[in-house]
């Protein structure tokens, strides 16, 4: 007797609903990731200057993302703990997990290479300094690339922060956010660097990208329309000479060897096709390309 199989039906999946923040509508979020890559090179730029070239390491800081700042996602664990700036017009906290610090201070020293740091082990003082250091280099170089988006002579002014203190959470006012920064070297696991910047700071900001983004829309519509020949951008190559020579004469080319060519015709390329045959000319001691025939 034929026998029946009967089909498990899976129950129907619900569409997720994402959630919208309120204290978000209306502001230029939507930019935050093209400011969090424009810190990413300032920050990499810093790491080449005062670390890669120095110690002949490589560390890059592969991925940045803004996300925002919830306290009590930001409990202390064993990977590092947070500090917090001393200076209250510039209310920002970092944390740096500790096997980066440790990985960064052997290179300085020289020392073997440890890629996993004890988690019991006691904080020198030598390791407390160079973590208060790496902390004001980061926070100090994202606090002048935000203030390049505010363009404003005040707020353009480098500041230096006044030093740090250990918190259990970072103190920021509502509207803070969170700026995570994954850390990675050859000989060394992805590590985390993460910047807590205030709500005030954060809407100066905004206002600043917001700004921004409304002089680029303006330019765009005042900029007339060109045709399609003035927008469209080829790149022409010139080929210039061909000769050929027997192999005798090749194997014998010495420094200070001088070779007689003749420049008349130059053959045109667009990207790698030939189009026209061009004369070669000179003019005020500069070679020149003129009478341009089609190449058949």
């Amino acid at each position: 007797m034929p026998t029946h199989r009967s089909a498990s039906l899976s129950p129907p999946v619900k569409p997720s609903i994402t959630r919208l923040d309120s204290c978000s509508l209306g502001r230029p979020i939507h930019l935050l990731p093209q400011l969090a890559e424009e810190l990413r090179e300032a920050l990499n730029q810093s790491l080449r200057q005062h670390w890669n070239r120095r110690y002949q390491t490589r560390y890059e800081i592969v991925s940045a993302q803004f996300r925002a700042f919830e306290p009590r996602s930001a409990q202390p664990g064993a990977a590092g703990r947070w500090l917090q700036s001393r200076d209250a017009q510039e209310p920002l906290a970092c944390m740096i997990e500790r096997r980066l610090v440790l990985h960064m201070l052997a290179h300085r020293l020289g020392l073997q290479q440890s890629t996993e740091a004890a988690p019991d082990a006691p904080e020198t003082a030598t390791e407390e300094r160079l973590l208060h250091a790496l902390a004001r280099s980061i926070a100090e170089r994202s606090l002048r690339c935000l203030r390049m988006q505010e363009a404003t002579a005040e707020s353009s002014e480098a500041s230096a922060l006044s030093g740090w203190l250990s918190v259990t959470t970072p103190r920021t006012s509502p509207g803070a956010w969170r700026l995570e920064l994954d850390l990675q070297a050859p000989d060394l696991a992805s590590t985390r660097i993460q910047l807590v910047l205030d709500g005030a700071l954060m809407d100066r900001v905004l206002r600043a990208l917001s700004a921004r983004q409304t002089s680029k829309r303006a330019a765009r519509k005042e900029a007339p329309a060109q045709p399609l020949g003035r927008r469209l951008q080829l790149n022409l190559k010139a080929r210039l000479l061909e000769s050929q020579l027997p192999l005798s004469m090749v194997l014998g080319l010495r420094p200070g060897t001088l070779i007689p060519v003749h420049l008349d015709h130059a053959t045109v390329e667009v990207e790698g096709a030939p189009l026209f045959h061009a004369q070669i000319a000179e003019h005020q001691g500069k070679l020149c390309l003129t009478s341009f025939q089609d190449m058949e």
